[in-house]
């Protein structure tokens, strides 16, 4: 029965927002263009481990991958394999599983799951992967949607690892802004300077853009945002739903 419930209940809060751009990014490759089997060898030492992979899967959803495999000039590209020393190797397992199956494996415990999202984003980010990174926000809007709990003690790790103008950020600047009414009760858990300069920027914007509209969203307001603020399109190819537009909905459903 709690089973039931709880299922029913994660279906309920799921962000409605869809992605025109991530259709055309997520299509599956042909079985043809997979090509041969290259090899990834990802950590060091005792923690090293090799993974084998389809050369034209990992190439067209990557062009980190692309470039290296297939430029002789490079010796990845001549010996058909690619070291990754600096990254988890739990990580680029969750790589190769959304790679082959266009899933995302969910952890088993509600801050795994979220910690993890945020470990792949980075990872996606660094090799350019642009279908995942969407799949990701839209994990992560979910996650929020469906606890209604902020995972702000993963915001310095998110700061330490993207660049300024990283979607994640955004979505972390803006998930404090919009669902609490005073960043003090968060204090004690962010000590980075970045976020608090990010976050007093997108306060002192939305002041000024919206200021008849409440800055805190309820959790059905959430779920309303068009994600696609957070995708880092190449064009922007989406309209975004303003709040007056979510506010003029509920006023209808209620």
């Amino acid at each position: 029965m709690m089973a039931g419930k709880a299922a029913t209940d994660n279906k309920r809060w799921r962000c409605m927002s869809v992605c025109k751009e991530f259709e055309k990014l997520n299509v599956f490759p042909d079985f043809a263009t997979h090509g041969n089997i290259v090899r990834v060898t990802v950590g060091q030492g005792e923690r090293k481990c090799d993974f084998s992979v389809h050369k034209g899967l990992v190439c067209a959803a990557s062009p980190y991958f692309n470039a290296a495999l297939n430029n002789t000039n490079f010796k990845e590209g001549r010996e058909g394999a690619v070291h990754l020393e600096e990254d988890d190797v739990e990580v680029f397992k969750s790589f190769l599983c959304w790679l082959y199956t266009r899933d995302i494996t969910p952890h088993a415990d509600e801050e795994g799951h979220v910690l993890g999202l945020i470990k792949l984003f980075v990872f996606a980010d660094a090799r350019g992967v642009r279908a995942l990174k969407i799949a990701l926000i839209d994990a992560l809007f979910d996650a929020i949607a469906q606890k209604w709990t902020l995972p702000v003690n993963f915001i310095p790790y998110v700061y330490e690892n993207t660049p300024d103008n990283s979607g994640l950020r955004k979505l972390m600047v803006d998930m404090v802004l919009r669902t609490q009414d005073s960043l003090m009760t968060y204090c004690s858990k962010l000590e980075t300077g970045e976020f608090f300069r990010d976050y007093a920027v997108a306060q002192e914007d939305f002041e000024k853009i919206r200021p008849r509209t409440p800055r805190v969203l309820c959790r059905l307001m959430w779920c309303m945002i068009d994600r696609c603020a957070y995708h880092e399109h190449k064009e922007e190819l989406a309209v975004y739903h303003s709040d007056t537009k979510v506010l003029a909905f509920l006023g209808r459903i209620y």
